[in-house]
């Protein structure tokens, strides 16, 4: 009797292997996949973040609209328009004591990126903001 593996026997070990690297490579493409998921939406986050902290530094809405370039090749533009009457209130702001009008805005921001195709493509958002103004006479 001769001693080795039958050809069914080699064919199943085959099968098997074959099917234990096609699912460690899976695993490991799913997590390459997530990754790269990943460090873009922190780079969103992070472009947002910055985004919102320059919509912030408009504090009296002087300029009722603007755009900027940022890191990541995103870009954008945002439009303020008062969405309530202003109303008039004493106090102090910004170490300054008086007379303000306080208005509620409405602000849509469009944000732009660029996809692989090389179109610009945009995101449209809508959110209110308060904001204060010296009186206008």
């Amino acid at each position: 009797m001769k001693k080795g593996f039958t050809l069914l026997e080699v064919l199943v070990a085959i099968v098997i292997i074959t099917s234990v690297i096609i699912a460690v490579f899976q695993i490991f493409s799913l997590g390459f996949g997530t990754l790269a998921k990943l460090h873009t939406y922190e780079n969103m986050y992070l472009t947002l973040t910055n985004l919102l902290e320059d919509i912030n530094q408009i504090s009296d809405f002087e300029t009722d609209k603007g755009k900027r370039g940022t890191a990541g090749g995103f870009r954008y533009e945002w439009q303020a328009a008062p969405a309530s009457p202003a109303q008039r209130m004493t106090g102090g702001f910004e170490n300054q004591s008086g007379l303000y009008d306080i208005i509620l805005y409405k602000i849509i921001l469009r944000i732009f990126y660029n996809t692989k195709g090389g179109t610009d493509n945009y995101r449209e958002f809508t959110f209110y903001k308060t904001g204060w103004r010296l009186p206008q006479k």
